[in-house]
């Protein structure tokens, strides 16, 4: 078989290699309406001012990758104040201040140290939170934490509605020593022996509003271990408690609550019908979660999608490639909306066998034409369906990182996009299948 019939012989007309550029093309417009934080280039945590596009980064076994384009949904931080632990309620521990270096790479990180090796109740350090607002759902706590003499710390969210959920830590070997039966947790790596750990609950709340607290107990939540010394201690930086069942990126606070707004990108007008072919195209996009799949539930977050005009009701005429929130696979469809009443006239899947995983790459490659639609998922055996409606309306505009433009629930992607090329032709089955590999 010739290299012609196992790759594409023309070229894309769009190549968004955001991985590798680390910059975003002209024709792309972006808007956030607030700060952010990322990784950047040195491994460090950076603020960005609003309406900046986040090129972010992982440090991982000693090396720093670039991740792309991070695109999240809207999140905000209920801890007061994320970084001044001195003004957390005490129980036995005292706060070094400006101790060591933080992972923005400040001399603002600092120590919580022991102050009677003969307490009990724990030695802890605790932040009254509120909600003010009735919420349902769950809740993630995350705090940066870097080993001294205590290397062992526990976090809880002191909350009886979602049975106290809780997780010890080992920061030496990021491995947990009895973590609480109502949570999941999570320990990332950072540069210099920094670990971003957060507990979530697996319970959810209901309608609740009130005032609880977030601790950090030195030497462990379960069992209260108190054999530690007087003077011990453990570093800290960059606390935050989010709604949702995964930490997202850090916002900062100081004094009050902090919201990130949602990220949005998008092609549209003659930016878009410059390389877009309303009769026949392939879409390759290469991205990652920075979640599982299933943690995303009642919504379909979007890794792209090419649509109509977005109605009044944010939903969309077009076909995009979303990620299912009840199989935690991926769904190719095409989607018709014909009054504000949300009919489906076409709706087509695909589902992926394999599941979600958070920071794994994924390849998926997309093909429309002839009433058909096409696609296959990270190497696998190209799909195929009908779909007799597909070309039905025109296409305006290209969303990268989400399916549509706004609405509730949030269908941001919440993560990455490495790689997005458009090719204005369908490519055959053994090239969908081979870009993926």
């Amino acid at each position: 078989m010739s290299i012609q019939q196992n790759f594409p012989a023309i070229s894309p007309s769009l190549n968004l290699n955001f991985a590798r550029s680390k910059t975003l093309d002209p024709r792309i417009t972006f808007s956030r309406t607030s700060t952010a934080t990322r990784v950047n280039e040195q491994g460090l945590v950076e603020v960005v001012s609003a309406d900046i596009p986040r090129f972010d980064h992982k440090y991982e076994n000693g090396v720093i990758k670039s991740l792309g384009l991070l695109v999240e949904e809207s999140r905000e931080n209920l801890v007061n104040y994320s970084e001044s632990f001195d003004s957390w309620t005490t129980g036995n521990v005292d706060v070094g201040i400006n101790t060591t270096t933080a992972p923005d790479g400040t001399q603002s990180a600092e120590s919580l140290i022991e102050r009677d090796q003969n307490y009990s109740g724990g030695a802890y350090r605790r932040n009254n939170v509120t909600i003010g607002t009735a919420y349902s759902g769950q809740l993630t706590y995350s705090v940066f934490l870097k080993a001294a003499e205590v290397t062992t710390v526990g976090l809880i969210i002191d909350i009886p509605e979602l049975g106290d959920p809780r997780a010890n830590v080992n920061l030496t070997s990021s491995t947990t020593s009895g973590s609480g039966t109502n949570s999941t947790y999570k320990v990332e790596s950072f540069l210099n022996g920094w670990k971003r750990v957060s507990v979530t609950s697996t319970n959810s709340l209901s309608n609740y509003t009130g005032t609880f607290a977030v601790a950090i107990y030195l030497n462990g939540y379960v069992g209260f271990d108190n054999t530690g010394n007087y003077g011990d201690k453990v570093y800290v930086w960059g606390a935050q408690l989010e709604r949702g069942a995964f930490p997202t990126s850090y916002i900062p606070t100081s004094g009050g609550t902090a919201t990130r707004n949602p990220d949005n990108a998008s092609i549209t007008g003659d930016n878009f019908s410059d390389w877009y072919n309303p009769t026949e195209g392939t879409v390759l996009s290469i991205f990652n979660t920075i979640y599982e799949g299933s943690l995303r539930t009642g919504t379909t977050p979007g890794v792209w999608g090419i649509s109509q005009t977005v109605s009044e009701n944010n939903t969309f005429n077009g076909y995009g490639l979303t990620i299912r929130a009840d199989t935690r696979k991926f769904s190719y469809a095409h989607r018709v909306i014909i009054d504000a009443y949300n009919v489906n006239v076409s709706l087509v899947n695909f589902i992926e066998t394999e599941t979600i995983q958070p920071y794994t790459k994924y390849k998926v490659s997309c093909s429309y034409a002839d009433n058909e639609l096409k696609m296959s998922p990270t190497g696998q055996e190209t799909l195929t369906r009908d779909d007799a409606n597909y070309g039905l309306l025109p296409k305006t505009t290209l969303f990268i990182g989400n399916q549509r433009s706004g609405g509730s629930p949030p269908y941001e992607l919440t993560g990455h996009i490495s790689q997005l090329t458009y090719y204005p032709r369908r490519l055959s089955n053994s090239q969908l299948q081979n870009l993926t590999k």
